[in-house]
């Protein structure tokens, strides 16, 4: 189901990981997440192009989102752990920018030895088409975090995240596709982005009663939540 180059080294915190998922990848994943912002739900849906890069500490996105019915929304998104920096590119090219308020060391990929086992080598598939998935449990202070990833390899499969973001109630479930190993194009991954040299910076907090950069570009555990 999965091609992924068997790249399980990890970078960083080995000796205190239940295991790894490859240090560069690319790959897919969709998710939908429901926020409740001043006790009115908001839905938003999307599909996301990702490229991971453990060895450099970077992550490159293009997102699409849906919010509610009618909001669309595209996004290109680079996480530079290396200078703090969160980068976004909107629909009309303008380019913003905001602290990620995380170190170099916090990059995540890496399923911690505190983590709950939920379950392990649970099959998914039939027949000759299966593979077998390890469940964890991980708890954030305030957000926890369910993460499948194959037994063999360590690849995230799916993820269930709930909390609270800004001060606002979440719960969103995601699913990993077409993982495959090694950067295709890592130049996509310089930082800044081409054009967001002179990138504006900006406040990531809910505004006008959307889902907006406060929930763009980490959305997950292995981006840093």
């Amino acid at each position: 189901m999965y091609s992924i180059v068997a790249l399980l080294a990890c970078v960083s915190a080995a000796a205190a990981s239940i295991c790894c998922v490859p240090p560069q990848w690319e790959g897919s994943h969709s998710f939908v997440t429901t926020i409740v912002h001043n006790g009115k739900p908001i839905v938003s849906t999307g599909y996301v192009t990702m490229a991971f890069d453990a060895v450099n500490r970077k992550i490159g996105q293009y997102e699409y989102i849906t919010i509610g019915n009618t909001v669309q929304r595209r996004y290109g998104v680079l996480l530079d752990y290396n200078s703090n920096t969160k980068y976004i590119i909107n629909d009309q090219g303008r380019c913003y920018k905001h602290a990620l308020n995380r170190r170099k060391e916090d990059f995540g990929g890496c399923i911690p030895d505190n983590s709950t086992v939920v379950g392990q080598k649970d099959v998914v598939g039939l027949g000759d088409n299966v593979m077998t998935v390890d469940t964890y449990r991980l708890d954030f202070g305030g957000v926890v975090a369910y993460i499948s990833l194959t037994s063999d390899s360590c690849v995230p499969v799916v993820e269930t995240i709930r909390g609270s973001l800004d001060g606002s109630l979440f719960l969103q479930n995601s699913h990993f596709l077409n993982i495959t190993g090694g950067l295709s194009a890592p130049e996509n991954l310089n930082a800044p982005p081409k054009g967001c040299e002179a990138a504006i910076e900006f406040n990531p907090h809910f505004s006008s009663g959307e889902a907006v950069p406060s929930t763009i570009g980490r959305r997950s555990y292995f981006l840093g939540l």
